[in-house]
């Protein structure tokens, strides 16, 4: 699942839908990046410990799923927030704080 969503456009059905996300195609696209990133790693994750029959994979699956919605949840706000302070920024034609 993780390798699909950066590939998918932004729609309300499908994929990391935050108001930010689905009001802003640059917030949309590096969200689904970076959450498609972190469904990886939580996938491998999840088989590491099935592999080593460790009985930590229910925390590793329920901590995953926790933190990929925190921190997608953030980054796709920040996203946003910076492309909202650009585009006020070139509008009001003073210069941009982004780095």
């Amino acid at each position: 699942m993780g390798t699909l969503l950066p590939r998918f456009r932004s729609n309300f059905f499908f994929g990391i839908r935050t108001p930010w996300t689905l009001s802003s195609d640059t917030a949309w696209a590096r969200t689904q990046r970076v959450g498609g990133y972190l469904m990886v790693l939580t996938g491998l994750l999840l088989m590491l410990a099935g592999f080593l029959g460790s009985p930590l994979w229910l925390w590793i699956a329920i901590g995953g799923a926790v933190a990929l919605a925190a921190v997608v949840l953030v980054y796709s706000y920040v996203v946003w927030r910076a492309e909202q302070r650009a585009h006020q920024a070139i509008s009001t034609g003073q210069p941009s704080l982004e780095r």
